[in-house]
């Protein structure tokens, strides 16, 4: 997370400061670079010139969906270090018994994510240096004139660039699609890892929740059922702050994600590109994500209703079960995880973007 401009580098002021200086500058590199490509869409629209415009669309909506996320992590910084904090703290509850294995899978899992995402961004951007000649025929064409051999399509005010200019927009495009492409898809995958610590903390609660009553001691029963809804009371309150944060720092990468899949299909429809295929399936790996962790979430916290009806509820005193009629109706309700402005995080919503984004691709091909 430090590496990718996420977290700071350290708690002294030094290192904030230089974390928050390269965080702005690389976000105005990547809005700069943003309005040279939507600059070059409004004027092959308005000069109605043959030219696929779905690349630029792809470009101009991931980069804003992507900088709004991480714009709104920044945000929220200091309320994710906290909950971070929080989800890691067994001091008092112990660690849960699928800790361990969980992390790892984890560190698996991120270590493969940056492993494809990085040299899929070095790709992009080769591959598009090796078409310019194929860009310049096209500006000869369309007598536009797109800065040709950059990292994405980019109209500038310059009738034709030097080898240095050129070397310098390129590395400054490069620089800025660093900082955001691999950033995003880091805090999709940080999203799951911080649900998956969470749920670790719930199955503990299931296994306690199955055996608070084995003891034939009325007193030990009633001090373990104590225990349990402290436990359960501190869960899900990390549960739905998660949920809160995952509300405000999502919404814009997965409320644009079926626009970008949908211009990355048609490219590559239209142009047999495979780079973008590659770039679509990092946006559909990282959408499920999100998705797939507001599912977990919610499945799991509603689990507990059953752990409490599978342990020894029924031979305890009467005042008690009545209590348990209670414990069990609040568990009831699971925490689940929404973005704003579009609903619920779960495999439902999965299902409605892949699908939205093939109508989107089919109403492209049309235009």
């Amino acid at each position: 997370m430090k590496a990718s401009l996420l977290l700071p580098f350290g708690v002294n002021f030094y290192q904030k400061a230089v974390y928050y200086f390269l965080f702005v500058i690389l976000r105005m590199l990547t809005i700069l670079s943003g309005i040279g490509t939507l600059i070059l869409i409004i004027i092959i629209l308005k000069n109605n010139a043959d030219m696929d415009i779905s690349e630029s669309l792809a470009d101009i909506l991931g980069l804003a969906g992507c900088n709004f996320m991480g714009i709104a992590f920044f945000y929220y910084q200091n309320d994710w270090t906290d909950l971070v904090k929080e989800v890691l703290n067994f001091e008092y509850f112990g660690v849960p018994p699928s800790y361990k294995r969980t992390v790892k899978k984890m560190f698996l899992m991120s270590t493969a994510l940056y492993a494809y995402t990085s040299p899929c961004t070095v790709w992009y951007s080769l591959t598009n240096y090796l078409m310019y000649d194929e860009c310049e025929a096209d500006n000869i064409r369309t007598g536009m004139n797109v800065a040709c051999g950059l990292l994405n399509p980019t109209w500038l005010p310059l009738e034709r660039l030097t080898n240095r200019q050129f070397w310098i927009f390129f590395v400054l495009q490069f620089i800025g699609i660093m900082a955001y492409v691999p950033s995003s898809l880091a805090l999709c995958m940080f999203i799951w890892e911080t649900v998956e610590l969470v749920v670790c903390k719930v199955d503990h609660l299931n296994i306690l929740f199955e055996n608070m009553f084995e003891s034939d001691h009325s007193q030990i029963c009633s001090r373990n059922l104590k225990y349990c809804l402290k436990y359960h009371q501190n869960t899900l309150r990390i549960a739905q702050k998660l949920s809160y944060l995952i509300k405000w720092t999502t919404g814009s990468f997965y409320f644009t994600s079926a626009l970008v899949i949908a211009a990355l299909g048609n490219q590559a429809i239209k142009e047999t590109v495979p780079k973008a295929m590659f770039y679509c399936a990092g946006y559909l790996f990282a959408t499920f994500t999100l998705c797939h962790a507001g599912q977990l979430l919610a499945d799991e916290t509603e689990s507990l209703n059953n752990a409490i009806y599978n342990s020894n509820w029924y031979k305890q005193d009467v005042e008690l079960r009545k209590d348990m009629v209670f414990i069990s109706m609040r568990c009831q309700k699971p925490v689940r995880s929404y973005t704003v402005p579009t609903g619920e995080y779960n495999y439902l919503a999965y299902t409605v973007l892949v699908k939205t984004a093939y109508s989107y691709i089919t109403l492209l091909n049309q235009i």
